[in-house]
């Protein structure tokens, strides 16, 4: 009995695991296709840019990403956790009052944080800044902290849902809409800081505009229909993680801001393309598993109950460490020749940091199944404490550090702070939900990424371009020889993949 009980688990977890990766396929080709067109704009915008410009254009971003965190109010998190208890019907909401709760109440707080750093951002000493074009240019950028705030509400009422064709869809449309408005106008029109911000304002208005009346074809959304209770439930669950979201984003950009006081704007020039070369990669090939992953767990443990969840987040286990370790490897052994074949010799100084930085990355997406056990049991306290005291070890490990040893002492400080930050936080959810620990498939993997790289690094070209192209399918071949020789999970993935492509033949007639 006990035997055929876990055999049922496991089919179950296998199915959901199944969907996941249906999901997750959606979500990593959209981000693929975005990442695509973030690899046209980087080598411009270092080329267009001076070294000063872009770590400029980098801070005013890390800038607007924590604004943005503030306006959504965690509203964004309370979207995906008690959309399944309304589909459940542990809620008594409709859709169109789901809908409408969660667009008018981003809105209300998008605007009110669009309003007071507007205010705020007029106050501020130019001298803190080191650069007299930071004020205006805050003042002009505080409208995308609106457009951003309700563009997460809508595309994560669709992420909720569980629709990530469509959700990728938009997302693709939006990236090459905004890139092809921001060309036109860097090249046409104004070849600076403010032709840039101006022509991404116009572009991401457009962009939430034309999803607010797709939403409004999909759903009756007005102010009627907006669910004071759901608001009150959604601010219960998502003010907590206002916190989580700031510490978040400290914990993620902060030491920009320890870097450009220390070692000016070009050093966070340098800084900020190695970081951005990192963070195209985790978007093409983590940030969609992530997207997925949330939803598919919350679901599963809603619906079926620990033993399962336990179960899909083994499975999920094992496949993040297959694919990560050559992550980090790979990036390692490629980062000089990419760096300055997309960015200029200029900013190869940065290779040294991409190592520490992927890692940190790697941490980074983990902490969304190893915080499971504290996000089932809606523990967002705790989980904002443990971001914000991460938050608090990164800014004060690059003081530290920074000084002494430049920007490989920001890199040092951010990774150590992921790594403390996913390691904790499995600790704490423990007790609701154990997430399983891949030990064997770790060091498996992690001897095979280290054989790649150890091959990789070997192979040089007269040009950047073709050491990084001979490297890169060396790598492949070599990583994936290796799966294909001694993985048998790695061949049962592919022979899954390869039935799905394979056309189904049809059955002859008698």
């Amino acid at each position: 009995m006990e035997q055929r009980r876990a055999a049922l688990t496991a089919a179950m977890a296998g199915a959901m695991f199944k969907r996941f990766a249906l999901h997750a396929s959606n979500y990593s080709i959209a981000n693929l296709l975005c990442v695509l067109g973030s690899f046209i704009t980087f080598p411009i915008l270092t080329r267009i840019f001076t070294v000063d410009d872009y770590g400029v254009l980098n801070l005013i971003g890390a800038t607007l990403t924590l604004l943005v965190g503030i306006g959504k109010f965690g509203i964004q998190h309370a979207t995906v956790r008690l959309y399944s208890e309304t589909t459940s019907g542990k809620r008594p909401e409709t859709p169109s009052q789901f809908a409408s709760t969660v667009l008018f109440g981003v809105l209300a707080t998008g605007t009110a944080v669009t309003v007071g750093w507007a205010a705020i951002s007029l106050l501020i000493p130019t001298r803190w800044w080191n650069e007299d074009r930071i004020p205006m240019l805050l003042l002009l950028t505080a409208v995308l902290i609106v457009i951003r705030v309700v563009d997460s509400g809508l595309t994560n009422i669709l992420r909720a849902q569980e629709r990530s064709r469509v959700m990728s869809i938009y997302n693709v449309a939006k990236r090459y809409a905004v890139l092809a408005i921001l060309l036109l106008v860097l090249f046409r029109v104004a070849r600076s800081l403010w032709g840039f911000y101006g022509a991404t304002i116009g572009a991401e208005l457009a962009a939430v505009v034309f999803l607010g009346f797709w939403f409004k074809r999909q759903y009756a959304i007005r102010p009627s229909l907006f669910s004071p209770s759901l608001y009150r439930a959604m601010l219960g669950f998502g003010m907590p993680m206002i916190g989580y979201e700031i510490a978040g984003i400290v914990l993620t950009l902060g030491n920009r801001y320890v870097i450009e006081n220390f070692l000016g704007a070009g050093a966070l020039g340098i800084f900020s393309a190695a970081y951005n070369l990192c963070d195209y990669v985790q978007n093409i090939l983590l940030t969609a598993i992530g997207a997925a992953v949330v939803p598919t767990y919350v679901k599963i443990w809603e619906e079926k109950g620990p033993e399962e969840t336990v179960a899909f987040l083994g499975r999920f286990a094992h496949f993040y460490v297959m694919l990560t370790l050559p992550i980090v490897a790979g990036l390692t052994a490629v980062a000089g020749p990419l760096i300055s074949t997309l960015a200029t010799s200029r900013y190869e100084q940065g290779a040294e940091i991409v190592p520490l930085i992927i890692g940190g990355m790697i941490f980074d997406n983990a902490m969304t199944v190893m915080s499971s056990g504290l996000y089932v049991q809606k523990r967002t306290k705790t989980i904002v404490v443990l971001v914000a005291s991460c938050a608090v070890l990164n800014i004060a490990l690059g003081v530290a550090l920074v000084p002494m040893i430049g920007l490989l002492g920001a890199a040092v400080a951010s990774f150590v702070s992921y790594l403390t930050l996913s390691t904790t936080a499995r600790f704490l959810g423990r007790h609701f939900l154990a997430v399983p620990l891949p030990v064997v498939a770790t060091l498996k993997y992690g001897v095979f990424s280290l054989l790649m790289y150890l091959v990789t690094i070997q192979i040089s070209f007269g040009s950047n371009a073709g050491t990084l192209i001979a490297r890169v399918a060396t790598g492949v071949a070599v990583y994936g020889g290796l799966l294909a020789l001694f993985d048998a999970e790695a061949r049962r993935l592919v022979a899954a993949a390869w039935s799905r492509l394979r056309p189904t033949r049809a059955a002859p007639i008698a």
